[in-house]
């Protein structure tokens, strides 16, 4: 039987309630690893990291979060071999280039088997959200989040973004029933594509009213949003007007912020049965073979797939320099004349 790591009687690092809420792991999980990171900060290489938080003289861009110096920058690895046994590491991820001296958040990667899939659930969450001096999480507060699926670089970025005002856990158990059940989403069919890979659920920020967490999701959705990542409309607000400029709400309609997933599948549902063109349907239903043996083939032309994910950028308010970035165009004159009809109107994607 595996020995159970230490924990001194006076050690108090770890906020027990917002390390459950954030996490979904119990009071067992959370007493081994403010063991594990208290025997790692107390090593003497590491003592600089101990100083630099005892001082609490670095803030992070985030409000609440602690970060480090660029010098010491870290982040801590905790993997959990049994329930009582975890094993730590600190790894540097100082600064990226000579002159960059930007503070950097220090994470807590926290990785924990799972037994069934054989395979590790790995979260990360700032310390200063999980911190013993962190203040409780509201009720009713709400959490920007991210989940990606862990695989190789040449099957893409397989990352998602979302806000919530549920328990972390609630909220992925909502994805897996979705999944489960068939969902055209993006996240879910990629979920469905990989059930074996490492899933990475990152806490980005919590205890935040609607609007702020909103306007955190849109900018973190922004890097996530197709083709870059899996989420399939714009976060925070712009993606609620999307979903009233493209029907899926009724004029002046409100909903919940967990909602939109739910709504946006019905609409999925709905104009596929209605067979009905619509900029975000034709994202996910393509029909490649002609426009590309024919109107695509040619060296320097746009793809299919370039070609609806242009359509789609443009449908949610994306100019033709930004979109011409995304897709890898020649330039933004070729993303114009596309968006104009002037070409490629023969491609129904």
């Amino acid at each position: 039987m595996a020995k159970s790591n230490p924990r001194p009687e006076e050690l108090a690092l770890i906020h027990r309630d917002n390390f459950r809420w954030l996490t979904g792991l119990g009071h067992d999980f959370a007493t081994v690893a403010e063991a594990e990171l208290y025997r790692l900060l107390m090593l003497m290489e590491h003592r600089p990291i101990l100083q630099a938080l005892a001082n609490e003289e670095v803030k992070a861009p985030i409000a609440g979060h602690h970060a480090l110096p660029a010098e010491i920058a870290c982040s801590i690895i905790i993997t959990f071999r049994t329930r009582a046994y975890a094993e730590g590491e600190v790894v540097s991820v100082g600064p990226r280039t000579a002159g960059d001296r930007k503070p950097v958040p220090l994470n807590i990667w926290l990785r924990v088997p799972d037994v069934q899939r054989g395979q590790f659930f790995t979260f990360v969450v700032n310390l200063g959200l999980i911190h013993v001096r962190s203040a409780p999480l509201p009720n009713g507060s709400h959490t920007v989040y991210t989940h990606r699926i862990k695989v190789p670089k040449t099957q893409g970025n397989l990352i998602y973004t979302g806000v919530t005002r549920q328990g972390w856990q609630k909220r992925w158990t909502q994805h897996l029933r979705d999944t489960r059940a068939g969902s055209m989403h993006l996240f879910h069919q990629a979920l469905r594509a990989h059930p074996n890979a490492e899933y990475i659920h990152r806490a980005v920020a919590a205890g935040l009213s609607e609007a702020v967490a909103m306007q955190i999701e849109e900018m973190w959705a922004d890097h996530t949003l197709r083709p870059k990542g899996l989420n399939m409309i714009p976060g925070g607000y712009a993606g609620i007007r999307y979903l009233h400029k493209i029907g899926a709400l009724a004029p002046r309609q409100k909903i919940d912020v967990d909602q939109r997933e739910e709504i946006l599948a019905e609409f999925i549902l709905r104009k596929t049965q209605e067979g009905r063109p619509n900029p975000l349907m034709a994202s996910l239903w393509r029909d490649d073979s002609f426009a590309e043996r024919v109107i695509c083939g040619p060296e320097g032309r746009l793809k299919p797939g370039q070609i609806s994910d242009a359509r789609l950028l443009a449908s949610f308010g994306k100019n033709a320099s930004e979109i011409a970035e995304r897709i890898g165009a020649k330039n933004y004159l070729q993303v114009e004349r596309l968006l104009s009809g002037r070409t490629y109107s023969r491609v129904k994607t």
